[in-house]
């Protein structure tokens, strides 16, 4: 009877959102955008996503303009075969970069704020965040990382993390991670299968205010996988227990040594593989 009375009951939506704020949002401007240029009436949501398949090359390139991503949109046709998923590729002959298009901004503007339980709050700057992706970037330019090499980070979610994942992006390397909390046959589960070129790490985290150092579950992983050539060490605790080594390099030692030039982005097919998750 329960079950009965509930599948009965009309669908009542927790929230919604006011007209003034639906009016503020991409998808209206955007909305908009399309009715104005090819003389539409599109007002909702389903109208849009009724053109969108109605008109799937269309909404493709249109898409790429509005947002204005960087990069070569290619030509015609934008889905190759049109409607076959899995299988269709999008924008076959375009090219781009996933960290060009998320490091546009470059400001004082807040990029990144973090908080770790209560032991340490900042702020990244999207200028900082360029600065640091550009030095990381030079500095897996300076061991031999190329395109399709792989980037295995065993580390905490921290701002550094985002960073070493677009200094790999820009170079079409393939970024793979897993959380410290991992053990070290989980560790070598996912990233024996991938011999990562370059191994980034910490000396621990928080955990429900006490600190875990990861170093010994670092010694087993790195003398398990002889893929990896460097390591970067970004210590988190600031630990006297650490992994040492001749081809360890601290980050922060990275950021001061390689900030020269400007950042630069490998140009990539739409899909050039990103992450390995």
């Amino acid at each position: 009877l329960i079950i009965k009375k509930m599948t009965s009951m009309k669908n009542k939506p927790l929230w919604t959102p006011t007209e003034d704020r639906v009016k503020s949002t991409s998808m209206y401007d955007f909305m908009k955008h399309i009715s104005e240029k090819y003389a539409l009436q599109l007002n909702k949501y389903k109208e849009l996503h009724k053109w969108s398949i109605e008109e799937r090359q269309l909404f493709w390139s249109e898409i790429w303009d509005y947002f204005g991503l960087k990069g070569y949109k290619g030509n015609q046709p934008f889905l190759v075969p049109e409607n076959e998923l899995p299988g269709t590729k999008f924008f076959p002959d375009g090219k781009i970069n996933y960290a060009e298009n998320m490091l546009k901004k470059n400001n004082e503007d807040i990029a990144i704020i973090f908080k770790s339980e209560d032991k340490i709050y900042r702020q990244v700057t999207w200028s900082d965040l360029n600065k640091q992706v550009l030095s990381v970037s030079n500095f897996f330019k300076s061991v031999g990382v190329k395109k399709n090499d792989r980037i295995a980070a065993y580390l905490p979610n921290i701002p550094e993390t985002v960073i070493v994942m677009l200094a790999a992006a820009s170079l079409g390397a393939v970024f793979s991670s897993a959380s410290p909390d991992f053990g070290s046959d989980g560790v070598l589960d996912r990233f024996g299968q991938i011999s990562p070129k370059v191994f980034v790490t910490t000396d621990g985290y928080y955990y429900n205010g006490k600190e875990i150092n990861i170093t010994e579950k670092v010694e087993q992983v790195i003398t398990s996988m002889s893929s990896v050539e460097n390591i970067l060490l970004i210590p988190f605790l600031n630990s006297e227990n650490v992994y040492e080594g001749d081809n360890v390099f601290l980050y922060d030692n990275v950021i001061k040594n390689f900030q020269k030039g400007e950042l630069s982005f490998e140009s990539l097919d739409m899909d050039h593989p990103l992450y390995i998750m």
